[in-house]
């Protein structure tokens, strides 16, 4: 079956990126001229994936038998209804954790699709995407950007972590590279409060402190990384600007992509770190609050 054509909406987003980016945007009227090039080519790159959708699925998609598609907006509207008409507090609850609520694996179909999409046009191999741990369910109005983000750690590890099959059977490794996603809810320290741990992993190259290293004395010789051990050192990649790449790619390379992905952890009251081991992989490691309930919905 013909793939939905992810990276070329990922490429159409980070040539935009680059756009913003220009230094010859000198005032806001230039500004504006960009943004409006770049919504242009964003609506016509998500036309072209829409019409492919259509074209596999039938453009009356909404209807499979005897279950209709509804949108989630709607799903999250009607617990507002509800809420004015002073409906059961349990019976919202209810609501919410098995009509608007999903399993946070359905959240990451879209993660294992661009893995599978990006190692291909690079001509590397990976394994189907393991899921282990639970499988909570989770509102996913709150935490969208946040999942939309991590499109970069996808990018990072298509890129950077898993290596092309040759490098990995002389590494004693399988020439398919494997990414596990790991889903947990950890007891926060008020006792009533929890959190959602996300890990993502893969058995790749891992990142190299050295090379961290050594691009921060290019930009900084001074700085205070000097002082700090490895595993912290490598948590610099989070950094505005930062990257390991020499070169800027379709994929990876602008030094925006890690950085992103933790403001977004950061906006939900998270954090995220990452730990290496060279040659043998890295993780991801992301804690949000889990919250699933209608104060939750409804403040969004």
């Amino acid at each position: 079956m013909k793939q939905f054509n992810l990276v070329d909406l990922g490429q159409v987003m980070h040539e935009c990126e680059n756009e913003i980016r220009d230094p010859k945007i000198s005032d806001d009227a230039a500004y504006k001229v960009v943004l409006a090039d770049i919504s242009q080519k964003i609506e016509e790159s998500l036309k072209r994936l829409t019409d492919e959708v259509s074209s596999l699925i039938g453009t009356e998609y909404e209807w499979r038998g005897n279950v209709r598609e509804i949108g989630e907006a709607d799903l999250y509207d009607f617990v507002r209804e509800m809420k004015v008409h002073n409906v059961d507090p349990a019976v919202i609850a209810r609501y919410v954790d098995t009509i608007a609520a999903m399993p946070i694996r359905d959240c990451f179909y879209s993660f294992e699709r661009e893995l599978r999409e990006l190692t291909a046009v690079m001509d590397k191999q990976v394994k189907p995407v393991r899921f282990t741990g639970g499988n909570p369910r989770v509102l996913t109005q709150p935490i969208q950007e946040f999942l939309f983000s991590l499109t970069h750690i996808c990018r990072n590890i298509a890129d950077h972590g898993i290596e092309p099959p040759v490098t990995r059977m002389a590494r004693g490794k399988d020439a398919a590279g494997l990414v596990t996603v790991a889903f947990a809810l950890l007891d926060g320290e008020q006792g009533d409060d929890k959190w959602l741990q996300i890990q993502i992993s893969d058995d790749g190259n891992g990142i190299d402190p050295a090379r961290v290293r050594a691009k921060l004395y290019s930009s900084d010789p001074e700085g205070t990384w000097r002082f700090e051990d490895d595993q912290t050192v490598i948590q610099r990649i989070f950094s505005w600007n930062f990257t390991t790449t020499d070169t800027v790619t379709t994929m990876s390379g602008r030094g925006i992509g890690m950085e992103t992905v933790k403001q977004e952890v950061v906006k939900l009251g998270g954090s995220i770190h990452v730990s290496s081991q060279l040659y043998k992989g890295a993780t991801f490691d992301i804690r949000i609050p889990y919250k699933l309930d209608m104060n939750c919905l409804l403040t969004n």
